[in-house]
């Protein structure tokens, strides 16, 4: 292969700019994503690069750090498909923060490809590999575009290509522009699907021709398996095969210990023939165990099921019914077993012997041995016990912010309301005009907020759940307080917004110029105010209605009491009736109270305006736990992190009245 050519090039274009062609196989002529990245790098300090796109795709490995050298770049990317964006150079495309597509261009997803050789299971780890990078694949499709990953699934195992109206339609792409004459044509006889058009495209003896033939496993033109990539994956299975041959060992022994003086040599039978797994060995020493026994009224005298994970499930069962996370079962039989008597009991499972051993060194060994059980139960039962906890918290955050989930830890931009062009009335055979989305938006980031647990061998010997789980329900609620304490600052520090301008003030229209208490009269201008936020333009009335009364604590009775009233009991003996009454929720939180007794606030419903987001990674709003890496004998910790994000969003959802 020539070794001067490349399939991409990248060169400075002055002022901040930088363009990047990729118009050939990617991972072509033993150039490969290392050289790419070290030319990106070596534009510096760039804000803005166009990423022009002409390829039919190439190596998946190198295709996949592409993606990720142009999704990570600080810079603005803007990606231009001017003929073809097929298999890994459709991901690319995904790298965009624009994407255009030639009106002549098109676009195409499939599942990765690949060859491999050797027995059964290589070939099955193989296919594991495969279906790996299609995650990954289905992941990046589904984020741009907005659509199911079962769908971007579908699509590609259907080998789906796009032209530049179907590409826009479905969001692989933003817009269409003009057609570009394609210089370079792509031997796509690989592909199963490839439309007509493209097939009778030219004339030239390089065009297009359908073949039904396999490709080359030599030359990997395509997402999938390279060489090299088997060679690793015979190290890893080869790993994984003696890990798991491990496994079962331990298993079968830890099904056998009860019985093990009776049945020795059924033990290592079953130990040295691998087609027996588990549940064959368990189904084998059972029939042993029942030879000559006779049936008992009331059941048999053989209890059926893995002795190992009869005792997971029964003592993490017992543990939770001690928590009182479940209810009460007097069937459990491990119901009245203490903290060390299980720590025990993990160890005999695991084949280990207790003799000669004190109390504190079983206990250190449950924790330490690489097949007990403990560490496994206490985990769970906390895990579940903090989740419960802080599920059952009542926050009143709940009832004013708009509760969200980011996919990572960048900043993420929200747009406002009325940011986009208003319709616009179509004549009979009129034209469609494209609408634009303004650009006034505010963000949020996420953050890692997390404690430490310990759980300790003099925690295990005390037989001290109780207290155990009385930590853990205040590191439930202290998880809950924190997203509630962050809640409230913004709105008692007045935080700032994206525009620089804080939440509640003159620039915003959303502030009471007198503070007065609340009354018919100044609930009524508060919701006016709210009403009358114009939208981003300035040419239209959003029309927003207040939903909820907020109050600090030390104002609750005085808003249940207005809410309730009749008449406006603000004037005295007047009959005038209360127009708001029971038109509003009345919320009253006391970490309010902390800046002002006085000041209240009326909210929009936060699934329509939004006036505070929390946000949290991945949607997952309760705390997770994990062990740290690595047990000493003294006992365990876990880590309990939370992470989430708040920021004020759409300050025409919200309105201040300082109070008198």
């Amino acid at each position: 292969m020539p070794k001067n050519k490349s399939w991409f090039s990248i060169k400075a274009l002055g002022k901040g700019d930088a363009e990047v062609s990729i118009y050939d196989e990617i991972g072509g002529w033993g150039l490969t994503a290392k050289e790419f990245k070290d030319d990106v790098k070596a534009l510096g300090d760039v804000s803005n690069i166009t990423v022009k796109i002409n390829s039919p795709g190439g190596n998946v490995a190198d295709g996949n750090a592409i993606f990720n050298i142009l999704k990570k770049h600080s810079a603005h990317i803007s990606v231009e498909i001017e003929g073809v964006a097929l298999s890994m150079g459709s991901l690319i495309a995904m790298a965009g923060d624009t994407i255009s597509i030639a009106e002549n261009g098109m676009m195409m997803i499939h599942n990765p490809w690949g060859a491999a050789v050797g027995d059964a299971e290589e070939l099955r780890k193989a296919a594991e590999v495969s279906d790996k990078f299609k995650a990954g694949l289905v992941r990046a499709y589904a984020a741009r575009t907005g659509m199911s990953e079962d769908e971007i699934s579908a699509m590609m195992d259907d080998e789906t290509w796009l032209d530049a109206e179907e590409a826009v339609e479905f969001g692989f792409a933003d817009e269409i522009t003009d057609r570009v004459e394609m210089a370079a044509h792509f031997d796509l006889s690989r592909f199963q699907h490839v439309p007509e058009p493209l097939l009778s495209s030219g004339n030239k003896s390089d065009i297009i021709k359908r073949k039904n033939v396999m490709p080359d496993k030599k030359v990997d033109t395509n997402a999938g398996v390279s060489e090299p990539d088997i060679e690793e994956l015979k190290a890893k299975a080869a790993e994984e095969a003696l890990k798991a041959e491990e496994e079962r060992q331990n298993a079968i022994r830890g099904s056998f210990k009860p019985y093990i003086e009776d049945h020795r040599d059924l033990l290592e039978a079953c130990l040295k023939d691998r087609s027996v797994d588990v549940a064959t060995a368990n189904t084998k020493l059972l029939a042993a165990l029942g030879e000559g026994r006779e049936s008992l009224a009331g059941g048999s005298r053989i209890t059926m099921g893995d002795p190992r994970e009869r005792f997971r499930e029964g003592a993490l069962n017992a543990l939770l019914m001690k928590a009182g996370v479940i209810e009460h079962d007097p069937k459990n039989e491990f119901r009245a077993y203490s903290l060390f008597e299980i720590a025990a009991h993990s160890l005999r499972m695991s084949g280990v012997s207790l003799a000669g051993k004190s109390r504190m060194d079983i206990v250190g060994a449950a924790f330490t041995h690489s097949t007990s059980d403990l560490p496994y139960l206490l985990e769970n039962v906390i895990g579940k016990k903090l989740r419960a906890e802080y599920s059952a918290m009542q926050e009143t955050w709940r009832n004013i912010a708009d509760v969200s989930s980011v996919p990572d830890f960048k900043q993420n931009k929200r747009i406002l309301l009325g940011s986009f062009s208003d319709l616009e009335t179509i004549s009979e055979g009129g034209e469609y005009t494209s609408g634009t989305l303004g650009e006034e938006y505010s963000t949020i980031t996420a953050e890692t907020k997390g404690r430490m647990i310990s759980l300790t061998r003099q925690m295990i010997i005390n037989d001290d759940l109780g207290g155990l789980m009385r930590n853990t329900s205040k590191l439930a609620r202290a998880a809950s307080r924190a997203v509630g304490n962050d809640v409230y600052n913004v709105i008692n520090n007045n935080a700032n917004m994206d525009d620089g301008n804080p939440i509640f003030g003159t620039a915003h229209n959303n502030l009471a110029g007198t503070g007065a208490a609340i009354s018919v009269s100044t609930i009524g201008a508060g919701k006016k105010a709210m009403r009358t936020q114009m939208d981003p333009s300035g040419n239209d009335y959003l029309d927003i209605r207040a939903k909820t009364l907020l109050v600090p604590a030390s104002l609750e009775d005085e808003a249940l009491t207005f809410v309730a009233s009749e008449t406006d009991y603000s004037q005295a003996n007047s009959k005038k009736p209360n127009i708001h009454r029971n038109t509003l929720d009345v919320v009253s939180e006391v970490r309010l109270d902390a800046a002002s007794t006085t000041a209240w606030y009326l909210v929009a419903d936060q699934m329509v305006a939004p006036l505070i987001e929390v946000a949290f990674l991945d949607g997952q709003e309760t705390p997770y736990l994990e062990a740290e890496n690595g047990f000493t004998i003294d006992g365990v910790r876990l880590k309990v992190r939370l992470d989430y994000g708040v920021a004020p969003i759409e300050y025409r959802g919200g309105y201040k009245n300082p109070g008198a």
